[in-house]
């Protein structure tokens, strides 16, 4: 015997799906507290002072720019005559450094429908969504729209 399961999105538009007021961190921010973000998602959104979004850091970005980064604010005093200031001084990394400018946003009153068709022509398993000045309201993860999900 086959039964038949109706499964209906409870959502109509980006704001019904979305996570309101998500994490996020600044362009500015260095590299090693941003690692303290990802040990709880796999990407979060780059904002600028006016927290418009302006990329995306995932743990895969974070893993390609550490991976050959000295520890932070480390001074090597070399012993040629190539440097004769005798100081090398290695900043900081900072986001800016390792983000993705490539991201997809979409604003609050995007249909739920375009959203998820675009997730899923994109391959990507989020979106940030933006107010009319760009800045960061809410993130649709695909986590959120399989929990609006009813059967």
């Amino acid at each position: 015997m086959t039964s038949t399961v109706t499964i209906t999105l409870e959502a109509k538009t980006a704001s019904d799906l979305m996570t309101s007021g998500p994490e996020a961190v600044f362009e500015t921010t260095a590299l090693k507290d941003a690692a303290e973000v990802l040990v709880r998602f796999s990407a979060v959104p780059v904002v600028d002072s006016q927290r418009r979004v302006v990329g995306v850091l995932s743990r895969t970005d974070l893993a390609r720019t550490m991976k050959d980064e000295r520890p932070a604010a480390e001074l090597d005093v070399p012993v040629d005559d190539e440097r004769p200031s005798g100081l090398d001084y290695h900043p900081t990394p900072r986001v800016s450094a390792a983000m993705n400018r490539g991201f997809v946003a979409v604003t609050p009153t995007a249909s739920a429908q375009e959203v998820i068709v675009t997730m899923v022509e994109r391959a990507i398993g989020r979106v940030f969504v933006v107010d009319e000045e760009h800045r960061l309201v809410g993130v649709i993860s695909s986590t959120d729209i399989l929990m609006a999900l009813r059967c």
